[in-house]
């Protein structure tokens, strides 16, 4: 229902407030793609309904939400971040898959890839998955692509070269 106020009977706002509202949803009814509801196949839920209380991990599951919206509409595969592949897939298989009982916040220490998530391999791991969802433009793929290039022939010669302890000493 929608209450209309004329705003001449409104004072003048001396301080704004930020509105908050939290409400839920349960989240084993989604899948890792975030889609809530299989008969209505563009319902993915994402932001604060999903059990979360922090503005990242809203962010995250928009991200998720809005790319396999999108992909739906083209019926192509969802966009479906694993665990060992990003932060982002830890939040959405602890929130689906484990469930939770308390407002979720994403720890570092819920990933038991954590020594590999790292934000300096972040492009290695996650731009291919974007570009494949539509989500990463050309350039940067390039740029990416140039990356992993250069890493390669630095470990090719990182492992070319050998040091004999005779000549060292």
């Amino acid at each position: 229902m929608l209450i209309v106020v004329p705003t001449a009977a409104l004072p003048p706002a001396h301080r704004f407030l930020y509105p908050c509202g939290i409400d839920a949803a349960e989240n084993s009814r989604s899948d890792l793609s975030l889609l809530t509801n299989k008969f209505f196949p563009l319902h993915f839920s994402s932001l604060k309904i999903c059990g979360t209380t922090g503005y990242e991990e809203a962010a995250a599951q928009g991200i998720v939400a809005g790319a396999n919206a999108g992909l739906s509409v083209q019926d192509r595969d969802p966009l479906i971040i694993g665990r060992d592949e990003g932060y982002i897939g830890v939040l959405v298989d602890d929130l689906v898959i484990k469930g939770t009982t308390e407002p979720y916040r994403m720890f570092t220490s819920r990933a038991e890839y954590r020594l590999h998530l790292r934000q300096d391999n972040a492009d290695l791991r996650l731009t291919q998955k974007g570009v494949e969802a539509g989500i990463v433009g050309v350039q940067r793929a390039e740029v990416m692509m140039e990356r992993r290039k250069h890493i390669e022939a630095s470990m090719k010669k990182l492992h070319a070269t050998r040091y004999y302890i005779s000549l060292l000493l």
